[in-house]
């Protein structure tokens, strides 16, 4: 019988030890956004509590100083980043409103975009997108002791976090699995349900990845899990909502896109009626 408390534990820290180690080595940041709230283990749990906000010290001077900060931090990587790498797969340099670059590294797996990963900072070369007069002498003195990206450092870096997002998701895999290590059928509908959440599903969807009938596949749901295929899918989507709540700055539009809510307002009232409180709510209260 395996020790979960322990089992998850040595996840967490595992993986925890390996960005500590990548940064030491490389002198970067790494930033993990988890674009499909995913990063949880079975305990309910976050995999790395403390990896989904940007805390380069670049990133975070003066940020309670300058209007606006956190909205202009929010569309660079909520709207600028996530949307190309939405579609385009390949790991790229990307560069903030600040003028610091990112190495962007994108995991994709089975066709999904499952979680992004960052590594900060350095300045542009010829200095192209170095912080004008409208930002302090603070700042404009602090990108100037960014360094210079090196390029085979950077092909390193990539792939290292590239395996490295790889690693994290089978983590959560490994977990999973041995959750429901005790009935192959049972994984198959809850792999299903992880790998689907995000996007319209449906039971006749599972029923074919199942090869059964629709009506078959209902009732082996119901048998295994004592509830309905499509209660399955809103506790998982509400599973993820949450830990968005909780990891990210993203505004609740955002998180119920992500999370597979045809819109924000039946994201509201869904949450609500499951949770007992508003998303809003439950963001503040935790964070009290």
């Amino acid at each position: 019988m395996v020790d979960l408390v322990n089992f998850y534990t040595d996840s967490r820290d595992r993986c925890s030890q390996v960005i500590e180690d990548i940064q030491g080595r490389y002198g970067v940041v790494i930033t993990i956004h988890d674009d499909l709230g995913i990063l949880r283990l079975p305990d309910g749990q976050c995999l790395l509590k403390q990896r989904f906000y940007h805390m380069h010290p670049y990133c975070l001077l003066e940020r309670e100083k300058r209007p606006g900060f956190n909205q202009y931090c929010n569309d660079h990587c909520s709207t600028g980043v996530a949307k190309r790498c939405h579609v385009d797969q390949r790991p790229y340099l990307s560069c903030c409103w600040k003028g610091m670059r990112e190495i962007i590294v994108p995991i994709w797996r089975n066709g999904i975009h499952h979680i992004t990963l960052y590594a900060a900072g350095y300045r542009d070369k010829k200095n192209n997108n170095a912080p004008d007069d409208s930002f302090s002498k603070t700042i404009r003195d602090a990108y100037q002791e960014l360094p210079f990206p090196d390029e085979d450092t950077i092909n390193e870096i990539t792939r290292v976090l590239h395996t490295l997002g790889l690693g994290m998701l089978q983590e959560i895999d490994n977990a999973r699995q041995i959750e429901s290590s005790d009935n192959a059928r049972k994984n198959q509908i809850e792999r299903f349900i992880y790998n689907n959440a995000h996007q319209q599903c449906s039971l006749k969807d599972l029923a074919e990845y199942l090869f059964l009938s629709p009506s078959r596949c209902g009732q082996v749901v119901r048998d295994l899990f004592n509830t309905s295929f499509q209660d399955l899918v809103i506790n998982e989507r509400i599973s993820r909502a949450k830990h968005l709540l909780l990891y990210s700055d993203l505004n609740q539009e955002a998180i119920a896109a992500q999370c597979g809510f045809n819109n924000h307002f039946y994201f509201n009232r869904l949450f609500k009626k499951v949770e007992g409180i508003s998303p809003g709510r439950y963001r503040q209260q935790q964070m009290d």
